[in-house]
């Protein structure tokens, strides 16, 4: 049962929020503001209600001094208020107060303002947990997990084994000679073995290609920097990583890719890489070539000095070369074990595992725990290979702007969250529901249902609709419209069903809302 906390110093008013609240809430009645601060520093409450007005201590002054002692930061306060002077709501409202209820009230107004105001706390604190509980699973990811990863990835041809690794090595050496703090360090090596994770979706014909690339094998092969900080933007870790990832192929004059940018423009971090990336495939044995001994490398550099490659780093490393650089390996990580070799087969079990993970975590709408557009999309789309009939929702909740602006943004997301959870009770756990954006939903029904059937399951979920969502005053207003597209009959693909059943919606709000149609009867 959640806890209230009244202070008041009239004991009428006290004695009637007790006697009303008392049947849904565990409620401690106190008459001054410092009996008030007495009772949190010992106990905890879900929401306080407090008078504006009180002798010794005011409501402003207990309110000031609950957040100066960090007594209940995250607790909501409803300022209780007899007070017409201008100004006092705004001023209520700058403080930082939820809620505030004016003098004298009507017991069942301000039971249904905590109800609502409980239920936007509830809401924020799932909110929270959800998102902490998803960057808590990333945050497990070790370097060595990063080793394993790039390890997958540099397995795919046999030129590039233990590349990343080595890479990374080299670029954690250059951070050194710039006195780099262990975090830094650490950062840095973290982006020079994940630099090229995006060449696991590269075909292996043209990774194993031993011939110049073609025009459009190459444009593949460009496609990884922008993909892999595109992948790393799943997964926590700093800035600075993605755009190493996603500048090591930028050059000093601007002649790199994907974004041609030049100089300072290009992050420390890629520019560090494109040194160590670079130095690798020189020393390197290829299909093409013998690697190149240390008076050779010194002599590209010295080449791509400005041009390819920041020039103050370039002599920098070229410094390490010429006075016998080695480097340094992580000792946590054994890259040529046999037992590293022997398991490939379980690294690459491993990597499909954390981006089916990392997959399945973003498919999903984080306000509603429905899936988003993306994930809705994929499961859709493979699902159309295997169903001899389907049927695709378009779904608009109608109204939903008058939920923010008569009752707040937190209301709203109320709304959506009850919605949502509605939809999953209509549809069950056989088809798929989704969260377009906004108040704009969508669902398949992988049953080869017949129109009638679906249009009296259409028209129960209507009644149950009124009869959820109408139950809560703050909810009365809204209403849906439907827009039906079938497969195949109305089209044999994810866009063209979702284009047609959006057809539908737009004739259905057209048409004053609260109804649906199927596409064909357009």
């Amino acid at each position: 049962m959640k806890h209230i906390l009244v202070v008041d110093d009239s004991k009428e008013i006290l004695h009637m929020l007790q006697l009303e609240l008392s049947d849904e809430y565990d409620v401690t009645p106190v008459n001054s503001g410092v009996s008030a601060l007495k009772f949190l520093a010992k106990k905890h409450t879900d929401l306080i209600l407090v008078d504006l007005e009180m002798p010794e201590m005011d409501g402003i002054e207990l309110f000031t001094e609950i957040r100066k002692q960090n007594l209940g930061n995250n607790i909501p306060i409803v300022f209780l208020t007899a007070t017409t002077l201008p100004g006092i709501e705004a001023k209520l409202l700058e403080l930082g107060a939820d809620e505030f209820i004016a003098k004298p009230f009507v017991p069942i107004v301000v039971k249904s303002r905590i109800h609502r105001l409980l239920e936007l706390y509830d809401l924020k604190s799932d909110l929270e947990i959800r998102l902490k509980e998803k960057s808590d699973k990333l945050e497990k990811m070790t370097v060595n997990t990063f080793a394993a990863i790039a390890n997958v990835v540099d397995s795919k041809n046999k030129y590039t084994m233990g590349h990343s690794l080595r890479v990374a090595a080299y670029a954690k050496s250059i951070g050194k000679m710039l006195n780099w703090t262990e975090e830094e360090l650490k950062n840095l090596y973290t982006g020079a073995l994940l630099h090229d994770i995006a060449k696991i979706a590269v075909p292996d014909k043209i990774l194993n290609k031993g011939d110049v690339l073609s025009d459009d094998e190459f444009a593949v092969i460009r496609q990884h920097p922008e993909m892999g900080a595109s992948i790393l933007m799943d997964v926590d870790v700093t800035r600075k990583i993605q755009e190493g990832v996603l500048g090591h192929h930028e050059h000093w004059d601007g002649t790199g890719y994907p974004r041609e940018i030049k100089g300072d423009e290009i992050p420390v971090y890629a520019r560090i890489i494109a040194i160590a990336d670079a130095y690798d495939a020189m020393t390197s044995d290829r299909a093409y070539r013998k690697r190149l001994s240390t008076e050779q490398v010194i002599e590209e550099f010295e080449k791509g000095c400005g041009t390819q490659f920041d020039p103050d780093l370039c002599r920098i490393f070229i410094n390490m070369l010429a006075t016998g650089y080695e480097p340094e390996y992580s000792e946590e990580i054994d890259y040529n074990s046999d037992e590293k070799r022997e398991n490939s087969a379980l690294l690459s079990q491993f990597f499909k595992t954390f981006t089916e993970d990392i997959q399945a975590a973003n498919d999903l709408d984080d306000m509603t725990g429905l899936y988003n557009r993306k994930g809705f999309e994929r499961r859709v789309i493979a699902d159309l290979n295997d169903v001899r009939g389907g049927y695709f929702f378009m779904i608009d909740l109608d109204n939903f702007k008058k939920v923010n602006d008569t009752y707040g943004h937190m209301a709203g997301d109320i709304a959506l969250k009850k919605f949502a959870e509605f939809l999953k009770e209509s549809f069950g756990d056989d088809n798929y529901v989704c969260r377009m954006g906004g108040d704009e939903f969508a669902a398949f029904v992988t049953k080869d249902y017949s129109k009638e059937q679906i249009s009296d399951l259409t028209q129960q979920f209507f009644n149950d609709f009124k009869q959820k969502m109408h139950s809560d005053e703050t909810y009365r207003h809204l209403s849906v419209s439907v827009g039906i597209s079938h497969f195949p009959n109305d089209g044999e693909s994810f866009e063209s069903l979702y284009k047609n059943a959006d057809k539908a919606l737009y004739i259905v709000k057209y048409d004053n809302k609260d109804n649906y149609k199927f596409y064909e009867n357009l």
